[in-house]
């Protein structure tokens, strides 16, 4: 983790609600497939907060791209900002996906759901780069689909949930529940998450989910974004999404009921 300094080297609308935004360093800036940045989005104290933004890909040594959803004051911020302004932040933070254990021979399947398709763009180059092939990508959208680019070089689907009428959890259901996968990498919203832990848990396959919390201070000070997770049989405990995630095993976090 460091404090450092970029420039935004561009900025793309998307549609109405994202926007891509690339961000140059003077130096290499290494980084997790899963991981995010902190990011300070007003020069003034509105907002005070930074903004936890998750890293989507790597451009080169020194420029990530990351796509933002407008949810809020401090992204409609970032979204003014111009190309060439130098922008404070803190990154990169949290623990992204486990992959030295996966087996590049074995089936993976990936699923995001809406602004959740951020950090798998990160993710699925990485393990094009190690090697890996047999990959199902399935990604759900509310509105129409966007940012298909490199998923598209595996099995890929989309699944738009309005003019389907069917969420992109009963796709992996209806078409992809009985594949022998070794495992799932998943990011979105949270009934999303906990409906496919459940899936998936059931039939023992693990699941990694890049779980979406509100962070204030993304260091693990606030304890703002605390989830409840197993301790053992009987009890369980409290981990913080920003320090001890974002990304949990599925059949270890208890959601709410």
């Amino acid at each position: 983790m460091k404090l450092l300094q970029a420039r935004i080297s561009e900025i793309k609308t998307i549609n109405e609600e994202v926007f891509s935004m690339r961000l140059e360093f003077d130096n290499s800036f290494i980084f997790r497939p899963g991981q995010f940045i902190d990011i300070k989005v007003s020069e003034w104290d509105s907002p005070l907060l930074r903004r936890p933004i998750s890293i989507s890909r790597k451009i080169s040594e020194n420029e990530i791209e990351l796509l933002i959803k407008i949810q809020g004051t401090g992204t409609k911020q970032m979204r003014k900002k111009m190309i060439g302004t130098e922008v404070d932040l803190i990154g990169p933070l949290g623990n992204g996906f486990y992959l030295d254990d996966l087996v590049k021979e074995l089936p993976l399947l990936i699923v995001g759901g809406g602004i959740g398709i951020a950090p798998l763009k990160s993710l699925v180059n990485e393990l094009k780069s190690r090697g890996y092939k047999n990959i199902d990508i399935v990604n759900g959208f509310r509105k129409e689909p966007y940012g298909k680019e490199g998923f598209d070089t595996f099995n890929y689907h989309e699944v738009d949930e309005t003019k389907e009428g069917i969420f992109v959890t009963e796709f992996v259901e209806n078409n992809l529940l009985n594949r022998p996968y070794q495992q799932v990498l998943a990011c979105g919203p949270k009934p999303m998450l906990q409906i496919l832990s459940k899936m998936f848990n059931e039939k023992n396959i693990p699941i990694q989910i890049s779980m979406e919390e509100k962070m204030a201070c993304g260091i693990g000070v606030c304890l703002g974004c605390a989830i409840k997770v197993k301790k053992d049989l009987f009890n369980y405990t409290y981990k913080k999404v920003c320090v001890d995630g974002p990304v949990f095993y599925g059949d270890e976090v208890i959601f709410d009921e």
